[in-house]
């Protein structure tokens, strides 16, 4: 059966993953645009934090943090897809991926398993990350805009058909888990990726 989900939907962070949830504002069509940085500006909540520098209304370190958090997911995922998927979710990914998305991202991964995908591509294909600015959902300490240029990656199932991925932009959302480590606990993706051109 053929996979009604773009594999390469899944690199930028899981585009099989548009929970829904209120944004606080939206970016404009070429995404965030303000990614100076300064040190006394808003801190997420719109209160001034002298002295703590910020990026697109949020912490020059936790935006640092979140960057190295995505790129572990990013790889680990990467591997688990090379690896034919999973039944459940590798631990690499448990530590980098919290509820609600960790399901979808364990369900895709299942399903990878299940239907015998894998990639085939030995690259990981092309990634920027940014800061979000304006975005946010429940708890969220940071947002990142991923873009993943997936076209030159190769997914094989188990018949023999293949598939190439494409280019993906997907809003990744960090809070502070019970350990204080930044963690990914929702993710919404755009059909819209022209950020990713600027």
């Amino acid at each position: 059966m053929r996979r009604a989900i773009p594999r390469a939907l899944a690199l930028a962070l899981l585009a099989v993953l548009p929970l829904t949830g209120c944004q606080k504002s939206s970016p404009s069509a070429t995404g965030p645009t303000d990614e100076a940085t300064s040190s006394a500006t808003a801190d997420r909540v719109g209160s001034p934090t002298p002295n703590v520098a910020m990026t697109a209304g949020f912490k020059v370190s936790d935006v640092q943090e979140a960057e190295k958090v995505y790129r572990e997911f990013y790889s680990a995922f990467l591997e688990a897809e090379r690896a034919g998927g999973a039944l459940t979710l590798p631990p690499p990914l448990v530590r980098v991926v919290e509820p609600p998305a960790r399901a979808n991202v364990e369900a895709l991964l299942k399903s990878d398993f299940e239907e015998g995908v894998r990639l085939s591509s030995k690259e990981d294909g092309s990634l920027r990350l940014a800061p979000a600015k304006g975005f946010a959902r429940g708890d969220s300490v940071v947002a990142l805009r991923a873009c993943a240029d997936g076209r030159g990656l190769r997914y094989v199932r188990a018949d023999g058909a293949s598939t190439t991925g494409r280019v993906t932009l997907n809003y990744a959302y960090f809070h502070r888990n019970s350990r204080g480590v930044l963690a990914i606990f929702q993710t919404n993706s755009s059909r819209d990726t022209s950020p990713c051109s600027s």
